[in-house]
């Protein structure tokens, strides 16, 4: 395991406050909508990602956003890690989400890497 177990106990509930959210309306509606918003924004970074990463690692991660009321990233958490993975944040940062239902809000953006 790399990380220390508090920190996977913090993802865990982290993963679970955004699961929770997504499954009212409003947090399934916005899940949508931010899932169209990340694709737009990021889908051309994450095809250079593969491009110029050395070995470009396909394997899936999770990406957690804490979203502010305006739609600017707070906090970025990324599981696990990969080479691609670390490429694709600095995209993340600059990024503009739709306002979320409420502020501070998390979604998890699951990464599954088809080749």
């Amino acid at each position: 395991n790399r990380h220390p177990r508090g920190r996977q106990r913090s993802l865990q509930r982290i993963k679970a406050l955004a699961k929770d959210a997504a499954a009212t309306p409003d947090g399934a509606r916005y899940d949508k909508e931010h899932g169209r918003s990340f694709a737009q924004q990021h889908g051309a970074a994450l095809r250079k990602c593969f491009e110029t990463t050395p070995k470009a690692d396909p394997s899936d991660f999770d990406i957690l956003i804490r979203i502010a009321d305006t739609g600017k990233p707070l906090a970025i958490l990324i599981e696990p890690e990969t080479n691609v993975a670390k490429c694709l944040r600095g995209s993340i940062e600059g990024g503009k989400y739709p306002p979320p239902p409420r502020p501070r809000y998390w979604v998890d953006v699951e990464m599954h890497i088809k080749p």
